[in-house]
């Protein structure tokens, strides 16, 4: 994600600036269709929530709602594990700073770098995934209420948490209510990022980052049955910025 401001957490996100966020297209699974949020490089709390689930790769679809990677102990192990199960996934801020600051760099098996192929995997995600069938869309941080889906702003997707009503805007920042208490539908967006807001279910939206990097949960949605599940941290990796 290009930007002009060294800080974006910083901004107040305009939906009129910058570029048009990428929309793909979702496929559903077979059986179930299964969202995660945050994994944030912690693989084997990722593997015990696919467990959990009773993930099945021939039956059932994975989606990913951005950070894969950063901060925790094993991002490339991440990213070998979605490309492996073909895991659907949105980009995240620390997906695009992750990718930003590995171009160029030689991947062996000593150096712990990804491949060319993950990085080029990363690289292609799209900001919002759309699943037609299920009426639900995928993005990592927000939408901005107040535009059509095909005039979202990839930087609202990437690092938006609140939205203004009276400017509509959307920011970075815990300044004002968050944007998915004003999402009008019709689609149910599920989305992650905001994990000093937690589990969120409102009408239209549903946040799934629940902290995991932070010593917190890992948490997942299945669409087709409504049914929550989530697995604890096996240790704190991060320390959580504050508000």
């Amino acid at each position: 994600m290009r930007g002009t401001a060294t800080n974006p957490q910083s901004l107040t996100m305009s939906a009129g600036s910058e570029e048009n966020a990428r929309v793909g297209t979702g496929v559903s699974g077979k059986r179930h269709t299964l969202f995660i949020g945050d994994v944030h490089g912690c693989l084997r709390e990722l593997d015990a929530l696919l467990a959990l689930c009773r993930f099945c790769p021939d039956r059932d679809a994975l989606v990913l709602l951005g950070d894969l990677v950063g901060k925790g102990p094993h991002s490339t192990g991440v990213v070998d594990r979605a490309q492996a199960l073909c895991a659907q996934a949105v980009l995240g801020n620390h997906d695009a700073r992750w990718l930003s600051s590995r171009r160029g760099r030689p991947a062996t098996a000593e150096s712990g770098e990804p491949s060319s192929a993950a990085l080029a995997w990363l690289e292609r995600l799209p900001h919002i995934l759309f699943f037609s069938d299920l009426n639900l869309l995928a993005v990592h941080g927000a939408l901005n209420p107040a535009h059509p889906i095909h005039a979202q702003r990839a930087r609202d997707t990437l690092y938006g948490r609140s939205f203004h009503a009276t400017s509509k805007q959307v920011s970075a920042n815990l300044d004002a209510p968050p944007w998915a208490l004003s999402w009008p539908g019709p689609q149910t967006v599920l989305f992650g990022h905001d994990a000093r807001r937690g589990l969120q279910h409102w009408p239209h939206a549903l946040g799934l980052d629940t902290g995991c990097v932070y010593g917190g949960w890992l948490s997942a949605f299945i669409a087709e049955t409504g049914r929550f599940f989530a697995v604890k941290a096996r240790g704190c990796y991060a320390r959580p910025h504050p508000p």
